[in-house]
């Protein structure tokens, strides 16, 4: 890895596959990054509140509250500012990414 000028994020990545989750940690670790991870859309809520990241990684297809939802109420509760939020899916359909803007 070569050494960044960049100064380290932190990374809120929410995904309910336990596998995909940490295999992304990890590489977000060794890129030197701060990693909060979480498994479900109320935890991803308290740690987005609690440590205020720098940017979110968030499934679309979880149990529950999709991560549409999850980045609605993400958007309500931050104070000011915008956080960017990248959604991690395999929908491809022109109304998931309508909905994803729309969130």
């Amino acid at each position: 890895m070569l050494p960044s000028s960049h100064s380290p994020l932190t990374i809120l990545v929410v995904d309910d596959q336990s596998a995909a989750r940490v295999a992304l940690s990890a590489m977000l670790d060794q890129a030197g990054h701060r990693v909060i991870e979480g498994d479900s859309q109320e935890w991803a809520l308290e740690l987005f509140g609690r440590y205020r990241p720098d940017l979110v990684l968030l499934d679309v297809e979880m149990p529950g509250h999709d991560g549409f939802w999850t980045a609605r109420q993400m958007r309500a509760a931050e104070p000011g500012g915008w956080t960017p939020i990248i959604f991690l899916s395999r929908l491809a359909e022109d109304q998931a990414i309508s909905q994803g803007i729309e969130a």
